[in-house]
């Protein structure tokens, strides 16, 4: 096969899909080139046959749900991680400020910071359990 053949079948496969039309130096060159003709031929009979056989595939939705289920999970598990690593960087800062604070001799205020946050926080939990109900829809 020549180097135009080859040139010429990328134009028949355009024509076949609709891209460009049929000219008339590529019907001369259809009606002298053997392979040509028998290339274009092969595709529309292949075009033809596939058309008979015009079914739907299956879809199996299950698969599809499992799919998404797993890279959901990989997800939630991704941001599980980053919020431990969140809450472990926090927790190290918050303790080395306590730490901070206690060795340069502010452990009485320390003491009354603990005993306002222990009186307080139960308060603070309403606000949290509000929030999260109208987060859920309840």
């Amino acid at each position: 096969m020549s180097k135009c053949c080859e040139e010429y079948e990328d134009i028949l496969i355009d024509i076949y899909y609709g891209e460009a039309v049929m000219s008339a130096e590529i019907k001369s060159h259809l009606e002298s080139c053997n392979n040509c003709r028998e290339f274009f031929n092969e595709m529309e009979e292949l075009g033809d046959q596939l058309a008979l056989l015009d079914a739907d595939i299956p879809i199996d939705y299950s698969l599809v749900e499992s799919a998404f289920a797993s890279i959901e999970q990989k997800e939630e598990k991704k941001r599980n991680i980053i919020d431990m690593i969140i809450f472990m960087l926090m927790a190290i800062g918050i303790f080395f400020v306590i730490f901070v604070l206690a060795y340069k001799g502010y452990g009485k205020y320390l003491l009354y910071a603990q005993i306002a946050i222990f009186f307080l926080a139960p308060f603070s939990l309403i606000a949290f359990f509000k929030e999260r109900r109208l987060k859920e829809g309840m």
